[in-house]
């Protein structure tokens, strides 16, 4: 019997192993920096996504849920009070969403959108920037505010 129990905790495991999310941000952006020698590199969301998007939203951790709702102009069912959310959407359907927690960037694992705005959104055409990594912690500043500064 607990034989059983084994075999099935396995079997779950190598399914939610494989079910890990390919899509998530942080490990894209962590294989791109991995394979540069630089202090800073670019990222092109456009060209890194696994699926297809018109619209990147960023939201800060000070956007309700009724913010993001009127924003995106439907309404948004995976909402968790947790902090930043990135979402993606072509047309009117979400594609993809990703939570950050806020982070310490000394000691925490994440992503941080640099920039003192509450929503951001870009185009296919305009989700590039500058990435820099602080401890385990990357820091995106887009090159449009990387142009002003």
């Amino acid at each position: 019997m607990e034989r059983k129990y084994h075999i099935c905790f396995l079997l779950i495991s190598c399914i939610l192993a494989g079910c890990a999310n390919k899509n998530d941000i942080y490990q894209i952006i962590s294989d791109k920096w991995e394979k540069q020698n630089e202090n800073a590199i670019v990222f092109d969301f456009s060209e890194s996504m696994g699926f297809e998007w018109d619209t990147m939203h960023v939201y800060s951790g000070k956007c309700s849920l009724e913010d993001i709702n009127k924003d995106l102009g439907f309404n948004f069912n995976d909402w968790i009070d947790t902090g930043e959310y990135t979402i993606f959407t072509k047309g009117d359907k979400v594609v993809y969403s990703q939570a950050w927690y806020s982070v310490d960037y000394d000691s925490k694992t994440g992503v941080v959108f640099d920039t003192l705005d509450d929503k951001l959104k870009f185009n296919r055409n305009d989700a590039k920037f500058k990435v820099t990594k602080q401890g385990e912690t990357f820091i995106l500043q887009h090159l449009s505010f990387q142009k002003t500064k």
